[in-house]
C-alpha cells in the first residue's frame, strides 16, 4: 500500500474526537456532580423517548392522495409480515389496499397503546453507559484518560481546555488525511485510463464482508458478501478470481472466520479499501487492507480479474 495504509486507517479513527461530545466547564467535579451529570443524561433520554412514543404515525404516502395516473407499479414494494418475503402489486388498487392496511394497523396500535414505561429506556442508558466506561475511552489520545475522569467520558462530556485542544489535533488531523486522499486521487486518475474497466469493477465494495481468500491451483479466490449492492431477492455473494498469481502475500495473522448469521454467512473480516495498478509486463497489482480485530495487508499480482455475481456459497 502507497496511500490507503494502516498510518492512514490510524489517522481517519482520529478525525472525530469531539463528535457528540459537549463541553462542560475546567474544574475538579465531585461524586455529587457527577452523579447529577448522569441524571439529567438520563432524564433527557426518557423524554426523548416518552416523546418519540406519543408521536402519532407519520405516513409518507397516505392512501388518500395517490391516483392510478401518477402510480407507476415499479416503484412499489411491500413486505410480508410473516414471512418477511417482499410482494410486488400488480395492481394500482393492491398499492391503495396495502397502504390502507398499513396505516389502518399503525393507527389501531397507536390508539391502543399503553402509557409510555421507562424501564427499557432506563436498561438501555445503563448498558451504554457501562460500555462507553469498558470501550469509550479508547477513541481519545492516551493523555485525555489522565486529565479525564471516565465517568464523564462515558456521558459525552470533555472540560472546556481538552475539549479545544482536542479539535485542535482533530484539524491537524483532518488535514493530513486530505492530503493523503488527495494525492491516492491524483495516482488513480492516472492509473484508472490504464486498466480496463472491468478490471476494477470486479473488486469488493468497501465494507464488504470477506468469506474466503486462498490459493487454487494457479489462482487466488476470494468470495465476498456485499449486501445493499446487490439486486432484490438476488444472491448477496460474490466470487472474484485472481487469473494467473505471480505472487500473493497474505499479512501473518489474517484469519477468516465464517459464521451463520440470519441465514446468511458472514465473517470476522471486512474490506476496507484497495490500490491497483498496472505494471510494465502487463500484470495488476493489487493491495487491500482488510480489518478483522486489527488491518492487516493483503497483495496479489496477477495476469486478469474475473468475477461472478450473484453465486451460491455453500453453508
Amino acid at each position: 500500500m502507497r496511500y490507503y495504509t494502516k498510518e492512514w486507517y490510524d489517522l481517519m479513527q482520529k478525525t472525530n474526537y469531539t463528535f457528540g461530545m459537549k463541553k462542560i466547564p475546567d474544574q475538579d467535579y465531585s461524586e455529587a456532580e457527577i452523579k447529577a451529570f448522569y441524571d439529567k443524561a438520563l432524564k433527557k433520554m426518557i423524554a426523548e423517548e416518552k416523546k418519540c412514543y406519543n408521536e402519532p404515525p407519520f405516513f409518507l404516502f397516505d392512501a388518500s392522495d395517490i391516483d392510478p395516473e401518477s402510480t407507476d407499479l415499479e416503484d412499489w414494494i411491500f413486505v410480508d409480515e410473516e414471512t418477511g418475503s417482499f410482494i410486488r402489486p400488480k395492481s394500482f388498487e393492491e398499492v391503495k389496499s396495502h397502504l390502507e392496511k398499513e396505516q389502518r394497523e399503525a393507527q389501531t396500535e397507536y390508539e391502543n397503546r399503553r402509557p409510555f414505561d421507562p424501564s427499557e429506556t432506563i436498561r438501555l442508558f445503563e448498558e451504554s453507559y457501562r460500555t462507553r466506561m469498558k470501550y469509550g475511552g479508547s477513541r481519545f489520545p492516551g493523555w485525555v484518560l489522565e486529565k479525564v475522569d471516565r465517568r464523564l467520558l462515558a456521558l459525552n462530556l470533555l472540560p472546556e481546555s481538552v475539549y479545544s485542544l482536542l479539535k485542535m489535533e482533530e484539524r491537524a488531523n483532518q488535514k493530513a488525511l486530505r492530503a493523503i486522499n488527495k494525492r491516492a486521487e491524483r495516482e488513480w486518475s492516472k492509473q484508472r485510463k490504464q486498466i480496463p474497466r472491468e478490471v476494477y469493477v470486479a473488486l469488493p465494495q468497501h465494507d464488504s464482508c470477506i468469506l474466503f481468500l486462498r490459493r487454487h491451483g494457479k489462482d487466488v479466490v476470494m468470495v465476498i458478501r456485499e449486501d445493499g449492492f446487490c439486486k432484490e431477492g438476488a444472491s448477496p455473494y460474490r466470487k472474484i478470481v485472481f487469473k494467473d498469481v505471480i505472487s500473493f502475500e497474505r499479512e501473518k495473522g489474517l484469519y477468516i472466520r465464517t459464521y451463520e448469521d440470519q441465514g446468511r454467512r458472514t465473517s470476522n473480516c471486512t474490506y476496507v479499501h484497495d490500490e491497483v495498478y498496472l505494471l510494465t509486463d502487463g500484470s495488476y497489482e493489487i493491495h487491500f487492507l482488510v480489518s478483522t480485530r486489527d488491518v492487516r495487508y493483503v497483495t496479489v499480482r496477477c495476469r486478469g480479474i474475473r468475477c461472478a455475481r450473484g453465486v451460491t456459497i455453500e453453508k
